[in-house]
């Protein structure tokens, strides 16, 4: 087995130990031997499938979106982000930033303005609540959700999946930077992939049952199990109402590495600032600040 294969297995068993850590090993409990059977089997045929068709990394994608979707069908609440409207807040500036290169470089490209105009509400909604003097309240709090969710995805095909797809496939031997590359591919391919999943089952069509019922019938039940995913997504939401000068903070600190980001043309440094760092905080770590809004009207 060739470097990159070898690379390759181990991306896979890190996203498995990734899932166990940021469930803290609850998947251990709750998951019984025949999905444990399923996952060896598809080690198994991973392992065989290299041998023949080598280097292919479709195998570790399909794998890792495999796992990740079970693994928030099941449990939700255990891999769902720790959220507040400051994580919100940058991620949004970053997103901007993303999209403002994009539309620089593609000026006549009438999409990137569509999705500007579109984004236009999310974002003005994250500025008002960081300002607000009332706690936001439910429905504001959905679009928020998905709103960091769009941020995320657009920002990791944009810029990993576009331009740094999986780094451990241009290393040709063992090493230890193969090793790290492969352990930041994990980190963050995770990490998207389990966004990914969250919003795909907070769709209601993913929860349409097919049996003889009638469609309405149907519609209306798979609503309902799409609100509770959306409720329990939401129960990891932290009312954390950012100060002006703490909102003066992350604008300037931002705006600042953006800064560098654009004179030194330090993608990868501002990428593994927000795919990796940010991650490792409120994803996995799941550390946040306590509710402040008692003082807030309802």
């Amino acid at each position: 087995m060739g470097p990159i294969s070898a690379y390759s297995l181990l991306f896979q068993l890190l996203i498995i130990l990734l899932s166990i850590w940021q469930t803290r090993m609850s998947i251990l409990k709750k998951w019984n031997w025949a999905f444990w059977a399923g996952v060896f089997f598809s080690f198994l045929f991973t392992l065989v499938a290299y041998e023949g068709i080598g280097s292919n990394p479709i195998i570790a994608l399909l794998f890792t979106a495999y796992w990740t979707f079970l693994l928030t069908f099941t449990q939700p609440k255990q891999v769902a982000p720790k959220m507040n409207e400051a994580y919100i807040y940058l991620y949004s500036l970053y997103f901007w930033y993303v999209l403002g290169s994009d539309i620089y470089q593609k000026p006549n490209n009438l999409f990137l303005y569509v999705f500007a105009a579109v984004a236009l509400y999310p974002s003005s909604l994250i500025l008002r609540a960081c300002f607000s003097t009332k706690v936001i309240d439910s429905n504001q709090k959905v679009v928020l959700y998905f709103w960091f969710l769009i941020c995320i995805i657009f920002i990791y095909f944009n810029e990993v999946f576009v331009k740094n797809l999986f780094p451990y496939m241009a290393v040709h031997k063992y090493s230890l930077v193969g090793f790290t590359y492969t352990l930041i591919s994990a980190v963050q391919v995770y990490f998207l992939a389990v966004i990914i999943s969250l919003a795909l089952i907070s769709n209601p069509l993913s929860h349409m049952d097919r049996d003889g019922r009638s469609f309405g019938t149907r519609w209306k039940e798979a609503k309902r199990d799409s609100k509770k995913i959306i409720e329990t997504a939401l129960q990891q939401y932290i009312n954390f109402q950012i100060s002006k000068l703490q909102w003066l903070y992350l604008t300037l600190g931002s705006l600042f590495v953006f800064y560098l980001d654009a004179i030194y043309e330090a993608h990868l440094y501002t990428l593994l600032l927000y795919t990796l760092v940010l991650p490792l905080v409120h994803f996995y770590f799941k550390w946040s600040p306590s509710d402040n809004t008692e003082f807030l009207e309802e």
